[in-house]
């Protein structure tokens, strides 16, 4: 038996609609970061805005949205590249947290960024597990 949660994230679409009145297209949103993914370019600001837009992913709703401003000069500053994971995954998770201060909002850029490598957490899970 065990628990099988792809058959809940099968359920994620539906589940929005009733929630929220609409579906989301998550693969849309995971194909947006494959630059990101790829190493093509640095995260930025606008990446992360973009996750939490009402009409993107209703995530906007449970975690704190990082500020623009504040995000675009941390980003700046530190240069963080998503490329291909090499093992490197602890030092990324990491580096991220640094800028975000939030393990949710890292773990949000990570899932679209990577989505077959992470998962999204919020501190009330993390404390579970």
């Amino acid at each position: 038996m065990g628990f099988d949660l792809k058959s809940y994230a099968q359920k994620f679409p539906e589940v929005c609609k009733r929630k929220f009145g609409c579906s989301y297209n998550l693969a849309a949103l995971e194909k947006r970061f494959a630059p990101l993914r790829e190493g093509q370019r640095w995260l930025a600001a606008k990446d992360v805005v973009h996750i939490f837009q009402p009409g993107t992913t209703p995530f906007g709703k449970y975690l704190p949205q990082p500020n623009e401003k504040d995000l675009d000069k941390s980003l700046c500053a530190f240069h963080i590249t998503l490329e291909p994971l090499n093992g490197g995954q602890q030092n990324l998770v990491l580096r991220l947290l640094k800028v975000f201060h939030n393990v949710g909002v890292v773990s949000l850029v990570l899932r679209f960024v990577h989505p077959h490598h992470f998962g999204i957490f919020s501190t009330p899970v993390l404390h579970l597990v």
